[in-house]
């Protein structure tokens, strides 16, 4: 909009009981480019319950970006007052969710024909008034702008899904100080060449034109999976996938970037090398390596793992002596450890989902998927031990094997139920998981009936 002065008559209304004599009137030195007190004839005298105009405040920009906060102080007998004065422009700031080629344009790189491709962007208000948005839309066939939710706030992303169909758009209202997230959608022509295009949005303020550009060209690309699944994963263990990419392009295309939205620290990219990663035409591509990394997130606080230098891991290896309160110790930690893992579950938590989006110099925003499936983990593959029919006097050995799935070291101790100070204790934590293999009688007096060789011996006489 063009720029205009506004003058603006000072009205005070004195309530006191006595005569109000107002004898100075400034502002910041930083504003007075853009301001002016008129009429003011010092000093102004406002009898008690009178109103009047004591001077006229001139605002004159000198240019269209102007927003700021300051005061005018008024000196009288009473007191100073400092009045408030919000200057703003009413404009909105648009932010991009990645990098701008050229500034202020969605640019989608290189589509294969007929190709969709969608984008987000984040319009926000910075202004104490509310923006009406009077119609947003594209004035191309092939785009389409849709709102996807507005929150409170100087963020660019929403912290969670909105249902857009309670959105009212005519028109939309975004209030001060809250943001708007956009999704613009669009299909890639069937004739090849280089397309251009604007988002209009017109508000009482602006008329704001954001271009969108690309070239649609024969060709796409395939991620190979298309989506990408760990499964039986834990704080512990991290697994990787290797990402390959199928180009049908004619030309090759360098990896600019591989992100993850919604961003989760769990998710991670590793290239295949430290030099440009390449993109063959018509060829599979090995791009690099996806991880999960379930630790990032919960650190030394997991619901799996104790780390021995933490207070509770500490308190763990102190039980390894078998003093009478051990039962007690492992009680308390294995119910704080499933309380976690339970929360997780109950909070449909223990699955993460985010959308892999790769780059290139030619192609951007080529988009697929990955999931993670959180489990609690096991170290022995079997539960129960069956052992054969064996007559008294004689032995009967079986063997059993303990495994560790995960990335780093694991410090076990295993001992016959007999040897545990009050086995009763962790009988009754394990009754729930172990219903199907206890019978009504669980030995746990007897010391001689089941015995744990030692395997190092066992394998020297062998």
């Amino acid at each position: 909009k063009a720029l205009w002065n506004v003058t603006r008559p000072l009205i005070f209304s004195n309530t006191f009981n006595f005569s109000v004599v107002i004898y100075n009137v400034s502002l910041p030195p930083e504003v007075l480019p853009f301001f002016t007190i008129v009429n003011f004839t010092k000093p102004v005298v406002i009898q008690s319950q009178q109103s009047l105009a004591a001077f006229l405040l001139k605002f004159h920009p000198n240019q269209t970006q102007i927003h700021f906060n300051t005061v005018l102080t008024l000196s009288t007998n009473a007191s100073t007052f400092a009045i408030p004065i919000t200057v703003y422009n009413g404009l909105m700031k648009v932010i991009h969710h990645r990098p701008e080629k050229f500034e202020g344009q969605l640019d989608f790189g290189t589509l294969g024909v007929g190709e969709s491709r969608s984008m987000i962007f984040t319009i926000r208000n910075d202004n104490p008034v509310d923006i009406v948005v009077a119609r947003f839309e594209t004035n191309m066939s092939w785009a389409s702008v849709e709102i996807l939710g507005i929150e409170k706030g100087n963020g660019t992303t929403l912290t969670c899904k909105h249902n857009q169909s309670e959105i009212n758009t005519d028109p939309l209202y975004i209030k001060p100080y809250h943001y708007a997230v956009f999704n613009v959608s669009i299909v890639a022509p069937e004739e090849e060449g280089a397309y251009v295009a604007d988002i209009w949005m017109f508000t009482q303020f602006q008329d704001l034109f954001i271009p969108i550009i690309f070239r649609a060209a024969k060709g796409s690309l395939h991620a190979i999976p298309d989506k990408f699944v760990f499964d039986k994963v834990y704080p512990g263990r991290v697994p990787y996938k290797v990402l390959q990419i199928h180009s049908t392009f004619d030309d090759y295309m360098e990896v600019t970037m591989v992100s993850f939205q919604p961003a989760d620290p769990r998710f991670y990219f590793t290239p295949q090398n430290s030099n440009t990663v390449l993109l063959q035409p018509h060829k599979h591509s090995i791009v690099g390596k996806i991880y999960f990394d379930a630790k990032k997130d919960c650190r030394d606080d997991c619901y799996v793992g104790l780390p021995t230098f933490s207070p509770a891991g500490h308190q763990w290896l102190l039980g390894m002596s078998l003093d009478k309160d051990v039962a007690d110790t492992d009680q308390y930690l294995f119910t704080k450890l499933q309380q976690k893992w339970n929360r997780l579950e109950n909070l449909q938590q223990n699955t993460a989902n985010v959308t892999i989006e790769l780059d290139t110099n030619q192609v951007w925003g080529f988009l697929f998927s990955a999931q993670a499936h959180l489990h609690w983990p096991t170290l022995v593959k079997k539960s129960k031990i069956k052992y054969p029919l064996t007559q008294i006097g004689n032995l009967s050995v079986s063997d059993f094997i303990v495994e560790n799935p995960g990335d780093e070291s694991v410090l076990i101790q295993v001992l016959p139920l007999s040897l545990y100070p009050n086995p009763h204790t962790i009988l009754d934590l394990m009754s729930q998981s172990l219903s199907q293999d206890l019978t009504d009688y669980v030995e746990t007096d007897d010391t001689n009936t089941f015995v744990l060789y030692d395997l190092e011996p066992v394998g020297q006489k062998s």
